[in-house]
Formats: structure tokens, C-alpha cells, sequence
């Protein structure tokens, strides 16, 4: 008699409805006539290899095929999910502990349905296991989120607002995305999302009092001086303490490389970068990252991505801003004429000289009201008030969005025009961006971005040298004067003053005749690849072209001003270039593995190509003095 016998041990299993397909997870094992059949577990099974097993247990006895067909179907599909599968029921709240209905939830990587939470914010899904992760997205308002189970089958979940910061936002670190929660490193994120509510021009004046860890001054009064950035203070006595600006992955000309024939005066780059498409910054401190970057990062890394081309569907931005800039409010307190004229009277007879020699050399302190020059020392002028004024500001911006699953795009127009508070200074500017993400394969990614920026400004030096600062002038003017020259009757004419005998420059003279002046274009172009070599490896490179000039002229008339180079020239022009191309490539390799459900190897190593033509030319001519025999 031959020997029969068989063996069933189930795990789980699922049935795929109308499609008759089977997930056999059902280990069957028997012999009959010595030859053994074996369906494996986890084997797909469709409808012909279905019949093939049925047809194969026909064939036996009848006291073992009854028990075989009814082992299969019982077992097959009826608890197949019965000893894996849990029910998890939570509940959706916001930091006020306040039910969120609508919010989508389900398994990672599960076939079934979402569920949606009602009124009270409660939720029941299945999962297969008590190591599943749970994917939450709310409609609007909130961020999306990822919860572990952690064989937990009661939780409550609280979601984020989309303006405030979670563990669960994603910083792209060395064209690595890498979770807030996961990321060791010392860094900070800047709140972008109230930046058009501001009237920071660049992102570094922003940046003002947001960030922890982070100091910032602004230079001076002028729009587009920008401001001096310091991550955990000063670094070097020497060298610059700015930190480095990646853009979209590439950086840009560092704060500092262009120089500049106006005293008081700083480029800033970050003028090219419209603070209105700036979708995230990142602040990085810690070495272990900014070292890719070289000695250039050493002060620390701001990363800034803009237009981020997320959106699925058109949409159309329009943003138009108006303002006023007021003056200070509380001047440097000075003397008025009365009393400028009583100190320097004791200041004169106390110094030792003659009152006779005072007299000669200081007449205009000692005028008769029969003096031509009388009318010229009777005034009490706040010279403050002659340099600054309240200005104003306005600002244009046109944004669209748009795409499809396929490719994305993000489009950008700016336009500024600034006044500054010191009068006859200024700053226009012009901002074209565009920025694609473009999906070729499903294991290839392309984006692409184009940034350029023109920009105009009118400038003053800012309190350094005495013959053409408008604010060192005014601070050193006596009162006593008038900016404006008089005719032998008295009357006031539209000539400016000349420069007194104290050898003061007349501040309304440098405002309306010292003329500076630069133009600056700046141009940036970023190609992108991103390529999913297998399961776990990652292929990221980023070609950048950067070319920026910036050209500045100078005239400085010998009018109202002081002499300049020791008396040796009336009219003073300067003129300087500085330019720069530059190119850059980064490349990176990403390995990312799952041990189980709770373990992860993540490794990135790659490589950094900056090449870099810097240019500055600088020129001066002078008028010679009348008496110059050359």
C-alpha cells in the first residue's frame, strides 16, 4: 500500500478580488507515488496555475482530496490575513489637541484603499503587520506626515502647520534629501513664508534677528548695501567672515570679491536674488558638511532654493508692494549757532593767540552788520536735515507655476526701485528666473534653472572721507552757515556755498555734485541630473555658469567740496570693472539601504570642480591745479 501524507502550514495571504489572482502564502507538501509537489510561499499565483494544483489534488484518494480541498479554500480564503494583519484605529489633531477631518491615512507600500478621518477626526485601517508605517496627508493647511506604528494599534497624531518648522521637513544637504529629525549637524532653517510681508531687500537683511546663532548688521542706510553676515561670530582677523551662498546647488560670487573705489561701499551679491522666489534656506555650522565646499564654506553655509516647481496646475502670482522709508527720527545731537559760536570763541582766546591774531585768521566770527559776508554766518541750519529725507520704495513681482506629473516649471519676474533715505541715492533693479524639474524615465530626472539680473544704483560715500561724505560733512559744518550763496543786497541766490575757511565741505554741495554711480549684470545657469542607478544607489550632478560684472564710475567737481589730493587737483574721476566667470560641478554618489524596519545605512561621497576668472581694472585721471606749470 503506498504511503501518503502532507503537510500545510499557513502565514498569510491575500485574494485579488474579480481578478482571480491568488498571493499563495500557503506551504503545501505531500508525496504520492514518491513525487513530491511544492508550492512556495510568497509565490503569485494566477488562475491557470490555480486549476493546475486543484487538478493535481483530484487526482488523490478520496478521503485525502477531501481533506486537501478543503484545507485550501478554508485556509486560502477565509484567514489568510487573520494571525499578520492588526486593525489600527487613531484619531488626527493639531497642536491645540483640535480633530482634523479629511485627512487621508494609510500603509506604505499597501494596495487597499486610504482611509479618510470624519468629524472627530478618528481613523480604522488594517495593516499587515504591527512594523508598518502610516502615511497621513492632509488636504491643506497642514504637512504631510509618516508615523511608525511601533505595534501600536490606539495613537493620536499631531500634524504641523504648514508654516511652522517639523522633524518631518526635508532639507536637501549635498543634493541629499534628508529629513530635519535625521540630520545630526548643526544647522537652522529661516521661515520664508512672511518674507513679501518684509522690507528686506536680500535674503541676508531678512535673515536680521530670525536666526539663531547668526549676527547681522546692515552696512548703511543705502538699499543695496546689503548687510555683514556672521555665523557664530568672527572667525578671522584677516580674512572675510561671510559665509558661502549656494544657489539651486551652485554658489555664488562670495560677499567681498569686488572691490570698489567708494569708501563705505560693499557689493552685494545677494541683490541678484530676488527674496520673493526664495522658497527655503538652510543655515549649515557644522564643519562636517561645509568642508565639501573647501576653505570657502569655513564661515559656514546658507543653502537657498527658489521657485520650487511643486505645483501641478497653473498658477498665477501677483505681488505689488509700496512703501516709505522714513529718515532717522533722532538726529546726532549737535550745537545750534549760538552756541557753536560761544564755543569756539572760548576755544579760540583760551588756545594762547593773540586776540589780534584771532581776529585775522577767524574773521567771520567777529562780523559787523555792515559786512558784505554778514548775512552769509547769521543762520542756526541742522545740517542733518539737508542730507536725509524720507523716501520711497516699491516693488512688482510676477510668479507662474505650473506643469504636470511629467515636467514642472516655475517662472519669475521682479522689478525695484528703491530711493534711499540719504537724498539723490537709489537702487533699480530688473529679476528674471526661471527654474524646470523635468521627469524623462522613471529612474532619470532632469532640472534646469536661468537666473538673471540687472541692476542700476546711485550712490554716496558712507561717513569715511570728509571732503565728499555728505553725513561726515554735515556733522562737521558749523550752523552758523547757509548751504546756499547771497548777493550784496541779501538775497538768497541758487548757487551753492563754496567751502568755508575751516575748510569744511558744504554737505548740499557733495549731495547735489559728487556723482557715483554703478551698473551690475549677473547671470547664473544651472542643469541638473538625478539618476536612480538600482534599488539602493543614487547619482546626483549639477553643471553652474555664473558670469557677473560689475562696472562703477566716480566724478567728484571741485565745487563746494574740499580740495582733493592735498590741493593738487580740482576734478577727481574714477572708474573701476570687476568681473567674474565662473564654473562649477557637483558630483555625489548616495547609497541608502533598509535593514528591516528600523535600521538604515545611508553614505554620500562625491566630488566638488570650482573654476573660477576674476578680472578687476581701476583707473584714475585728475585735473591739474591752476598753477601746475606741467
Amino acid at each position: 500500500m503506498k504511503r501518503m501524507s502532507f503537510y500545510i502550514n499557513m502565514f498569510s495571504g491575500r485574494l485579488y478580488g474579480m481578478m482571480n489572482r491568488i498571493e499563495s502564502i500557503i506551504k503545501i507538501k505531500y508525496s504520492v507515488a514518491g513525487r513530491p509537489i511544492l508550492v512556495r510561499s510568497g509565490t503569485p499565483c494566477d488562475q491557470m496555475q490555480y486549476l493546475t494544483m486543484m487538478n493535481k489534488l483530484l487526482t488523490l484518494t478520496n478521503p485525502v482530496k477531501t481533506v486537501m480541498i478543503t484545507a485550501v479554500f478554508i485556509l486560502s480564503f477565509l484567514s489568510l490575513d487573520a494571525q499578520d494583519s492588526i486593525l489600527v484605529r487613531g484619531k488626527i489633531v493639531n497642536a491645540s489637541n483640535e480633530p482634523l477631518p479629511n485627512v487621508s491615512v494609510s500603509i506604505e507600500g499597501s494596495f487597499d484603499l486610504p482611509a479618510v478621518t470624519d468629524h472627530e477626526g478618528g481613523f480604522e485601517v488594517k495593516a499587515g503587520s504591527g512594523n508598518a508605517w502610516l502615511i497621513i496627508a492632509p488636504p491643506s493647511g497642514f504637512k504631510n506626515k509618516r508615523e511608525y506604528l511601533n505595534n501600536r494599534q490606539d495613537l493620536v497624531i499631531y500634524l504641523t502647520p504648514t508654516d511652522l518648522v517639523s522633524g518631518s521637513d526635508q532639507l536637501n544637504i549635498l543634493a541629499n534629501t534628508v529629513l530635519r529629525k535625521d540630520l545630526l549637524s548643526a544647522y537652522s532653517s529661516l521661515n520664508t513664508n512672511d518674507i513679501h510681508k518684509s522690507a528686506a531687500m536680500s535674503v541676508d537683511q531678512y535673515m536680521q534677528g530670525r536666526t539663531p546663532g547668526v549676527h547681522v548688521t546692515n552696512r548703511s542706510g543705502h538699499p543695496s548695501s546689503g548687510a555683514i553676515t556672521l555665523i557664530r561670530g568672527a572667525n578671522s582677523l584677516s580674512t572675510s567672515n561671510q559665509p558661502l551662498y549656494i544657489i539651486d546647488g551652485i554658489p555664488m560670487t562670495p560677499p567681498g570679491t569686488f572691490g570698489s573705489n567708494l569708501e563705505g561701499y560693499s557689493y552685494n551679491p545677494l541683490m541678484g536674488v530676488n527674496v520673493l522666489d526664495i522658497s527655503k534656506t538652510t543655515i549649515i555650522m557644522d564643519p562636517a558638511i561645509t568642508a565639501a565646499y573647501g576653505s570657502k564654506a569655513s564661515n559656514g553655509l546658507v543653502i537657498i532654493e527658489t521657485l520650487d516647481p511643486s505645483a501641478t496646475q497653473t498658477t498665477i502670482e501677483l505681488d505689488v508692494r509700496s512703501g516709505v522709508s522714513l529718515a532717522p527720527s533722532n538726529f546726532i545731537p549737535q550745537l545750534n549757532a549760538s552756541q557753536h559760536k560761544t564755543l569756539a570763541t572760548e576755544m579760540l582766546f583760551s588756545s594762547g593767540m593773540f586776540s589780534v591774531r584771532v581776529r585775522e585768521l577767524y574773521p567771520n566770527l567777529y562780523l559787523e552788520l555792515t559786512d558784505q559776508r554778514f548775512i552769509e554766518y547769521q543762520h542756526d541750519t541742522d545740517w542733518q536735515k539737508e542730507v536725509f529725507n524720507n523716501s520711497m520704495f516699491s516693488n512688482v513681482n510676477i510668479l507662474v507655476k505650473g506643469g504636470d506629473e511629467i515636467a514642472r516649471y516655475g517662472l519669475s519676474f521682479g522689478y525695484m526701485d528703491y530711493d534711499g533715505i540719504i537724498k539723490e541715492t537709489g537702487y533699480q533693479g530688473y529679476n528674471l528666473r526661471f527654474v524646470s524639474l523635468l521627469n524623462i524615465f522613471t529612474w532619470l530626472r532632469m532640472n534646469a534653472s536661468v537666473s538673471l539680473n540687472y541692476n542700476t544704483s546711485n550712490l554716496k560715500e558712507s561717513a569715511v572721507v570728509g571732503e565728499t561724505s555728505p553725513i561726515l560733512s554735515a556733522l562737521h559744518k558749523s550752523p552758523m552757515l547757509n548751504p546756499y550763496k547771497y548777493d550784496l543786497e541779501g538775497n538768497r541766490l541758487t548757487l551753492l556755498a563754496d567751502v568755508d575757511e575751516l575748510g569744511v565741505s558744504n554737505p548740499l554741495s557733495v549731495i547735489q555734485n559728487y556723482s557715483a554711480a554703478n551698473s551690475n549684470y549677473y547671470f547664473i545657469s544651472t542643469i541638473g541630473l538625478d539618476a536612480s542607478v538600482n534599488k539602493y544607489w543614487r547619482i546626483n550632478s549639477a553643471f553652474g555658469l555664473t558670469y557677473n560684472i560689475l562696472k562703477e564710475q566716480i566724478f567728484m567737481p571741485n565745487l563746494g567740496m574740499e580740495h582733493y589730493y592735498n590741493d593738487e587737483a580740482y576734478n577727481v574721476a574714477k572708474a573701476s570693472n570687476n568681473s567674474i566667470t565662473a564654473f562649477n560641478n557637483n558630483t555625489y554618489a548616495h547609497y541608502d539601504r533598509k535593514f528591516g524596519n528600523d535600521h538604515v545605512l545611508t553614505s554620500t561621497t562625491g566630488v566638488n570642480i570650482m573654476s573660477n576668472n576674476f578680472e578687476f581694472d581701476w583707473g584714475l585721471t585728475k585735473n591739474a591745479h591752476e598753477n601746475d606749470q606741467y
